[in-house]
């Protein structure tokens, strides 16, 4: 990843240079899904520790190195799309793979990182990995008047064309992180679905079939949750404290579904 770093020199016309360079780490992109799939498929025991370490050695791409004295916040926008990319990969094969168990370790499991500012240590959630890529969003949607709501999300779209996973995947793996970081973070910053831009509804599969009260015990994990009264019960705090605010996509009109539109507490675990 060293041989992508950008810096940004004044140019009006930059944003080209981040496409660029997103584009060569296409390849990148599609070994990584490769690894994932073959490995979480196919091992009957996977050290999901090496991948949170692998996640973890990534944040440091995303903002300026300690040796760096000049530097601009766009430097970094290649290496926060790619790092976005992947994880919304990573998730959807999670998904797609039903290795719930596995995916409730990666959203509930702090990342380590070190505060610009004064070094020391803090820990983040899964939502660390969530980046405005305002190269894209905000300049080059201004320079070429593209009038996009999300040109981050019309570019994960457009190289969604891997065999082990498709858009759809992933729309759904970007809503599901975004409910459960709600949830998990009631007064703090969740993740942003903006791939739901795409969808003309927020059903998401997953939250629909927690019903069925076996398939809400194979998934509980992921909310941290022991039984379905807790989980209801998060619901209920969430929807109290969360009333009146829906949640806004940056500069735009774009909303998303508050979350107990879209998770029935009422018919949780209520069928065999």
């Amino acid at each position: 990843l060293e041989n992508y770093r950008l810096s940004y020199k004044s140019e009006t016309d930059f944003d080209d240079k981040v496409m660029e360079s997103i584009n060569k780490m296409l390849p990148l992109k599609n070994e990584f899904i490769d690894v994932v799939f073959v490995v979480f498929k196919y091992q009957e025991s996977v050290d999901l520790e090496k991948f949170h370490n692998f996640f973890e050695q990534l944040l440091p791409f995303a903002w300026q190195p300690k040796h760096i004295t000049c530097w601009n916040e766009l430097d970094y926008d290649n290496y926060r799309f790619f790092i976005r990319e992947i994880m919304l990969n990573f998730f959807s094969l999670l998904l797609q793979l039903k290795k719930y168990e596995e995916f409730s370790f990666f959203i509930n499991t702090p990342y380590c990182h070190r505060d610009l500012h004064s070094g020391e240590i803090k820990y983040s959630g899964i939502e660390i990995f969530y980046f405005y890529i305002t190269s894209l969003d905000e300049v080059r949607n201004r320079r070429l008047n593209l009038k996009r709501v999300s040109l981050t999300a019309d570019l994960i779209k457009e190289r969604s064309s891997h065999k082990n996973t498709s858009f759809d995947e992933i729309k759904q793996a970007d809503l599901v992180l975004h409910y459960i970081t709600e949830l998990k973070n009631i007064n703090t910053h969740s993740w942003f679905p903006i791939t739901s831009i795409y969808s003309n509804n927020s059903r998401i599969e997953l939250f629909e079939r927690m019903k069925s009260i076996r398939f809400f015990e194979k998934t509980k994990c992921l909310f941290d949750v022991q039984n379905v009264k807790q989980i209801r019960n998060l619901i209920l705090e969430y929807a109290e404290k969360k009333k009146g605010f829906p949640g806004h996509f940056p500069g735009s009109v774009f909303e998303i579904q508050p979350l107990e539109y879209v998770i029935n507490s009422n018919k949780i675990g209520t069928e065999k």
